[in-house]
């Protein structure tokens, strides 16, 4: 019996290295040359610090949803939804639709800056001047 115990030794396969969860970052702003939709929805998900859930509650969506159009599993997404993203990422709606790249995410924070600073009172206004003015 010692003999056939030696010979039924268990067989371990190697393991293989676990995928990183995620998609992987930038790729197909290389191989393209230029951002998708979802890919600048991604990225400013990211610099933000947004998990899917996060930015799906902020816009009344799904995560899976918010995925599907990171992802381009989506080919429409909605105007609404859209600028719900937009408005919880702090940039235009021109900017992320923008697929020839004309408008950089700066500017499109500034304008959006600008929107939310017209529809401040008077009040409000002059202090922020005020601060502005101190720099």
């Amino acid at each position: 019996m010692p003999k056939a115990a030696t010979r039924l030794k268990p067989i371990l396969k190697p393991s293989k290295p676990k995928r990183p969860r995620g998609r992987p970052p930038a790729k197909r702003i290389i191989s393209r040359g230029r951002e998708t939709l979802g890919d600048k929805i991604y990225k400013l998900r990211k610099e933000k610090s947004f998990t899917l859930d996060t930015l799906a509650n902020l816009t009344d969506s799904s995560k899976s949803h918010i995925w599907e159009i990171e992802n381009n599993n989506l080919p429409h997404p909605s105007a609404d939804k859209l600028l719900k993203i937009a408005a919880a990422l702090g940039v235009t709606i021109n900017y992320l639709l923008d697929d020839e790249d004309k408008i950089k995410e700066a500017d499109a924070v500034d304008q959006m800056f600008f929107r939310k600073y017209r529809k401040l009172s008077p009040d409000v206004k002059k202090k922020i001047r005020k601060i502005a003015e101190l720099w």
